[in-house]
């Protein structure tokens, strides 16, 4: 090493120059060997030149395989310090391109950290505060962008930090730590950007844990409908996402869940698709309006005792005016809904022959098994049979009034 050392000394500068160049080639490489990946300094000395070429398209995806690389290959904790630290500092020096990429590798640490997620920045160590500061990191620095790419990438990341690390033994904590913040963002009116980003992260977390059944998902889901309708019902809101969380969430939960609130729903899903409000709203905040009312109906249909009065006639006015939108797949949606509302109100004129002959007849208890037709759903004759006398007079009472 003395002699290379002197004939350094001793060549001249162009031959210093190559020398330098084919020695910063070889560090660019990341085959620095693991002990001294071990030192944070050298580690972060490693990463910075690989987080510098996220912002070229032409060298991102290279570069986002040699993190993982790196990441994979050391996973101590002094390490996980240095990965924290390296995304959010590098954040501010980042385009759009790079963001995604960033956001991704959130998510990325939390699949091979798992149990171990503990930022040695807290004395002592700890997974619910270091979960904590990596979802506050991808709120603050990439929701903001005006980027559905980085936005679904900040999901993706979201999802991957509570399916690995994040504790499933408290709904409290995953209702603070995941599904408030998100609520919060998008009701403050903060920015249209932070309210998109957190609505579509808030539907696709209601949506992952409804496709999961899990027990703990479904408490939690259990927890979100008045959450929800509460954010749809803000009449200032154009936040087409937000539809989006509701319509996941009325797919998962039993439709009884919804009954109190059917008239809120309506008048705010119509209020959008109305024609009086036409150009007003997003298009995909009125296919997602169309298809929250197309499911509606569906759901209805197994229902024998639910009473959707006067509003029948404006929704299928209403749907069959947006059949003619000029946006086509706005007219797919809108023909979808009409179609399960029609057989809905020729499954209702059923029901109204079927209340007649009770009128009649005055047969209650013939009435209750005849409610339905030996084909229909058992499921809701058995929620018919359950009902009191009181609660079938009550709500046939009601379907007088359709």
């Amino acid at each position: 090493s003395f002699n290379k050392a002197k004939k350094f000394r001793s060549s001249t500068p162009n031959q210093k120059l190559n020398f330098m160049s084919s020695f910063t080639k070889s560090c660019s490489r990341n085959d620095l060997a693991k002990d001294d990946l071990d030192d944070p300094i050298t580690l972060r000395n490693t990463i910075q030149p690989i987080l510098g070429k996220l912002n070229d398209n032409a060298t991102k995806e290279v570069a986002f395989t040699q993190l993982k690389n790196l990441i994979s290959s050391n996973t101590s904790q002094d390490a996980l310090r240095v990965y924290i630290s390296s995304l959010s500092s590098y954040n501010n020096n980042s385009n759009q391109t790079a963001k995604e990429i960033l956001a991704l590798l959130y998510g990325y640490i939390a699949t091979i950290y798992k149990e171990n997620l503990m930022d040695p920045l807290d004395k002592p160590p700890n997974i619910i505060k270091t979960i904590n500061r990596l979802l506050t990191h991808i709120r603050n620095f990439y929701l903001s962008e005006n980027s559905y790419v980085v936005h679904k990438a900040s999901s993706h990341s979201i999802l991957d930090i509570y399916e690995c690390c994040m504790p499933k033994d408290n709904i409290k904590s995953i209702n603070i730590l995941f599904i408030e913040p998100l609520v919060s963002l998008i009701a403050s009116g903060k920015s249209k950007f932070s309210q998109d980003g957190a609505a579509i992260c808030l539907a696709d977390f209601i949506y992952h844990l409804g496709k999961d059944d899990v027990e703990i998902n479904s408490k939690l889901l259990a927890t979100l409908d008045n959450k929800i309708i509460s954010l749809v019902n803000k009449n200032s809101l154009d936040v087409p996402y937000v539809f989006e969380a509701l319509f996941n969430l009325m797919q998962f939960l039993p439709f009884e869940t919804f009954t109190n609130n059917l008239k809120e729903i309506y008048d705010r899903t119509l209020g959008v698709l109305c024609k009086a409000n036409a150009g007003k709203y997003n298009t995909l905040t009125k296919i997602n309006c169309l298809n929250i009312l197309g499911l509606i109906a569906q759901k209805c249909k197994g229902i024998a005792d639910i009473s959707i009065g006067y509003y029948q006639n404006d929704i299928i006015k209403v749907i069959e005016y947006n059949t003619k939108d000029k946006v086509y797949k706005v007219q797919c949606a809108a023909n979808d809904a009409l179609k399960n509302w029609k057989e809905l109100t020729v499954i209702h004129k059923d029901l109204d022959d079927k209340k007649s002959k009770l009128v009649e007849g005055g047969d209650l208890a013939k009435t209750k098994e005849d409610y339905l037709s030996k084909g229909e759903n058992t499921k809701e004759g058995t929620y018919i049979k359950k009902m009191d006398k009181f609660n079938f007079l009550r709500n046939l009472a009601k379907m007088a009034k359709i």
